[in-house]
């Protein structure tokens, strides 16, 4: 199975969280949108931007495309999703892959495509 990985998958990674890592490792050759690469980046703290966007370099970058607006259009119409998130499951409809993510509020798995790898634990 193709992946695309959500935003949070990657930022769950960058923090440590033992289990993203874990499922990580495992995966091969995941992909991300081009709006994911974007919101990580946005989300770096002064001097991490460098090293971050070299370790996004690693993952296959899907750009934006017709197809792929034109879907967002659709899912953003049909189950009102936030115009980044009909971006990156557009992206993955249309590229034949399945989205992983923990975002199981605006992705549930009714909307097809869609993964949910693990959960974290809540702090105590």
């Amino acid at each position: 199975m193709m992946l695309l990985l959500d935003t949070n998958i990657l930022i769950d990674v960058l923090r440590g969280e033992a289990v993203a890592l874990a499922w990580l490792e495992q995966q091969q050759q995941p992909h991300i949108s081009v709006i994911t690469w974007i919101e990580v980046l946005v989300g770096c703290r002064n001097g991490e931007a460098s090293r971050v966007q070299g370790w996004l370099e690693s993952f296959p970058r899907l750009p934006l495309d017709g197809a792929i607006a034109a879907q967002t259009v659709r899912l953003r119409q049909r189950h009102g999703l936030k115009i980044p998130d009909a971006i990156i499951l557009a992206t993955a409809h249309c590229g034949d892959f399945s989205l992983a993510t923990r975002n199981v509020k605006d992705f549930p798995l009714a909307l097809g495509g869609v993964v949910h790898p693990y959960r974290l634990e809540p702090a105590r």
